[in-house]
């Protein structure tokens, strides 16, 4: 193990959160007395581990099997999650959920720096194999470890987040991405692209966050933007030379690095469609009602019916007075030259990602593991 130096000006990392496939078996003294074994070798469990028993039909047999799964929460509760199962051969590990923020500052949500990717890869590394019933296992905890006797472990879903101040739900319109279907059950501060059931996922989100300014660090509004890819779509969206393996005859992402997080995130976001519009500063004093020609002018922006045609109708509907009409003739073309859409695509752009934090100083217990550092420290 060696310690790792951060430089005082370091890269930002949108990484969320991450999820491993494999297959450990857990040690059977930790399955039959998980709080004594935890405390004889200095395991940091956190809470009790209560398997669930369901009953399954064997396809085999006549009888139903017992179906005995858990989840294993390590250093606190959203940091490290192990999920179990259990065969005739004993109890397995069969994923690992993984959020850096939460195992590295005790927090959702916080800034991450390129460097705790393999920060946090060492740590689960540590924590993770005192449980295992072959210390030899160790290398499957990791993807990417343990090539040389075959890999076991893969990359099956990563989330990475960016937060975008300044922007607001309430100003995007028609939204959409090609790799996902369009937004279903948006709600005033949440819009979502796609389900839990797809390979993709795209998640916006009114949030609050901090800016630096003159004056220091001040609250802001604005959204978080998550975008999450799992299962076959990992190696053809993330995937690097080097970096994707078969494992059980089906191609898999085993390793990635800490720029591919950012890269991958703003090539997603450069294809949703949709427009950001912004409430012109005029329209935002809420002493001014929202008069006709504003109304008129919106309408003609976001359903492309040209203005003189919303004017009819609305000489159709209101029958205006000569001096109502000669007055929307000046106000309509000024609240019109007021909107000004971007294609939403615009607002990531490359210094949404690379703004660099300053100030960051490592932890004690920031310890590298050589073989996480060589697979995904900077290639």
């Amino acid at each position: 193990m060696k310690s790792m130096h951060r430089n005082p000006l370091v890269q930002p990392m949108p990484l969320r959160c991450l999820r491993i496939s494999t297959r450990l078996r857990l040690h059977p003294e930790f399955v039959n007395a998980p709080a004594k074994f935890a405390l004889r070798h200095d395991v940091d469990l956190v809470g009790n581990v209560s398997p669930e028993t369901s009953f399954k039909k064997d396809v085999d047999a006549v009888e139903k099997a017992e179906d005995v799964k858990a989840n294993i929460h390590l250093c606190q509760h959203g940091a490290i999650r192990l999920f179990t199962e259990r065969d005739g051969a004993g109890d397995w590990i069969r994923s690992i959920d993984l959020d850096p923020s939460v195992l590295l500052h005790g927090a959702k949500h916080r800034p991450l720096v390129e460097q705790d990717l393999v920060v946090s890869l060492s740590i689960l590394k540590n924590k993770v194999a005192p449980l295992l019933a072959d210390p030899l296992d160790a290398c499957h905890i990791v993807p990417g470890l343990g090539g040389g006797n075959g890999h076991v472990a893969y990359w099956s879903a990563i989330e990475s987040e960016v937060w975008l101040p300044g922007i607001h739900i309430a100003c995007l319109h028609g939204v959409s991405h090609p790799n996902t279907r369009p937004a279903e059950g948006a709600t005033k501060g949440r819009m979502q692209l796609g389900d839990k059931a797809d390979d993709y996922i795209i998640r916006l989100k009114d949030a609050g966050g901090e800016v630096a300014g003159p004056g220091g660090v001040q609250s802001a509004e604005g959204i978080r933007v998550k975008l999450g890819i799992k299962g076959h779509a990992l190696p053809t969206i993330v995937g690097q030379p080097n970096t994707t393996a078969l494992v059980k005859d089906t191609k898999r992402l085993v390793i990635f690095h800490a720029p591919d997080v950012a890269r991958v995130h703003q090539e997603m976001m450069s294809q949703l469609a949709g427009a950001y519009l912004p409430v012109p500063p005029e329209w935002a004093d809420t002493g001014k009602p929202f008069t006709h020609a504003r109304a008129i002018a919106l309408v003609s922006l976001l359903t492309s019916i040209p203005i003189d045609e919303l004017r009819a109708t609305d000489v159709n509907l209101r029958q205006p007075s000569d001096s109502t009409r000669k007055r929307l003739n000046i106000e309509v073309p000024v609240e019109a030259s007021r909107l000004k859409p971007v294609p939403v695509a615009t607002l990531f752009h490359p210094a949404v990602y690379g703004t660099h934090l300053a100030g960051r100083t490592p932890r004690a217990d920031e310890r590298i593991d050589p073989l996480v550092a060589a697979a995904y420290g900077p290639p």
